[in-house]
């Protein structure tokens, strides 16, 4: 059953990246938009040779590794998945799931 919608997700400090990053493209597939705003950076900078200080864009870079992004879905999941730091003033008055 297709949603189509906007989900804004906050995500706390107490949630690990993996669960967030499960659960965004699932509800991406069903059509949703999702806004997702991190609050701390939730890795250590010498784990690896991709790092981003921004905790937007190490989300972002996650989800565009666990999904098949070269295929014509895996492009829509991407464009439906809009990732800030901090809300930006459209969003200001939504309720965050």
């Amino acid at each position: 059953m297709p949603f189509h919608g906007l989900i804004h997700f906050c995500g706390p400090a107490k949630f690990l990246l993996h669960t967030i990053c499960e659960m965004i493209p699932h509800k991406t597939k069903r059509g949703a938009t999702v806004l997702a705003r991190l609050k701390h950076m939730n890795t250590r900078p010498f784990h690896g040779p991709i790092h981003f200080c921004a905790p937007a864009k190490f989300l972002w870079h996650t989800i565009y590794g666990m999904i098949p992004h070269k295929t014509k879905r895996g492009a829509t999941v991407l464009a439906r998945l809009k990732a800030y730091e901090g809300i930006p003033p459209p969003f200001t008055t939504r309720k965050r799931v």
